[in-house]
């Protein structure tokens, strides 16, 4: 049974609905392309402080990031969350709120992906 979550982004509540399998690979393939030389990048940089790290890491990130295009985006967010028991009308919700629109895709990504990218951005010992 796919799980679900509640969260709350700029005093609105979402629903997250936890992505199918076949579904899932898709879009774990497509922002691990993005996610994981950001997280090689924060992880290779022992002489540095955590907050250099990460932002050495977050402009890696920023290089990735034209991996994902605007419709994936669109899908992850109508197909992993609802707002009020109602699909989410994508371009109304976010005209003008990215930071909504970011706020609640992190959201979605750790809400389904969060185990898989922790295991894959964790040293072995």
């Amino acid at each position: 049974m796919r799980e679900q979550k509640t969260v709350e982004i700029q005093g609105e509540e979402y629903l997250l609905n936890q992505f199918g399998a076949l579904e899932g690979l898709t879009y774990q393939k497509a922002l691990a392309s993005v996610i994981m030389p950001a997280i090689a990048e924060i992880t290779s940089r022992d002489n540095m402080s955590e907050g250099e790290a990460l932002s050495i890491g977050m402009n890696k990130l920023a290089e990735n990031i034209d991996k994902i295009d605007e419709n994936m985006i669109q899908a992850m967010v109508v197909r992993g969350a609802t707002k009020g028991n109602m699909s989410i009308n994508f371009d109304n919700e976010f005209a003008g709120n990215y930071m909504k629109l970011f706020n609640l895709l992190k959201e979605i990504v750790v809400f389904n992906f969060d185990s898989v990218f922790t295991m894959l951005g964790s040293e072995e010992e």
